[in-house]
């Protein structure tokens, strides 16, 4: 399948495909949502090799379970609530062991993204995924889905089921708490 057939199918032919029996259609919809999938799940747990492990259980998941999705146009919102629901599973297994404190950034590491900023310093990025940590967990997720995921406002509205002027809004909001927050980083990048 070339290029362009991949971009022509939406994400319902897509998985009608699968379902049909072509499993290698599925890996269109992995390379369509891997990067928002490592996003979500770095954002939840603050480790790469986990998020990465994380994200391959919920596409393993998903596949195993995708005759179940109802509405098959909003594959990335049920990946989403699967993604949290394995990321719950990470911590409650790692309770015991490790205790877990979302609020605490002092072993915040580096995250991929920063590969795509080869601009900013690792500090710089740090001071930018703690300004995105600090938004509401509901603008976390739709700063993911838009800028790691690539996913347009319609698209992110109906699948987390949401109303496309809420989501814009939500947005508009974030990327205020965002400017605001990283004022200081923006002098020191535009200088």
């Amino acid at each position: 399948m070339d290029t362009t057939e991949h971009l022509q199918l939406n994400e319902t032919a897509i998985i009608e495909r699968v379902l049909g029996g072509d499993t290698q259609a599925y890996g269109m919809i992995v390379k369509r949502y891997w990067k928002m999938a490592l996003a979500i799940a770095y954002a939840k747990c603050r480790n790469s090799a986990t998020a990465e492990d994380i994200a391959q259980d919920s596409f393993l998941k998903a596949y195993c379970h995708l005759s179940t999705l109802r509405d098959r146009s909003r594959f990335a919102g049920w990946l989403t609530k699967i993604i949290h629901q394995e990321c719950i599973s990470y911590h409650r297994s790692q309770k015991a062991s490790y205790p877990i404190d979302s609020r605490n950034m002092d072993h915040f590491e580096p995250v991929f993204a920063a590969k795509s900023n080869p601009g900013l310093s690792s500090e710089q990025m740090d001071f930018v995924h703690r300004a995105i940590k600090k938004l509401p967990s509901h603008m976390q997720e739709i700063i993911i889905m838009r800028f790691v995921g690539g996913l347009p406002l319609k698209q992110i509205a109906e699948q987390i089921e949401t109303k496309y002027g809420t989501v814009r809004v939500w947005l508009h909001r974030a990327y205020k708490l965002l400017k605001e927050e990283l004022a200081p980083i923006l002098e020191e990048v535009q200088s």
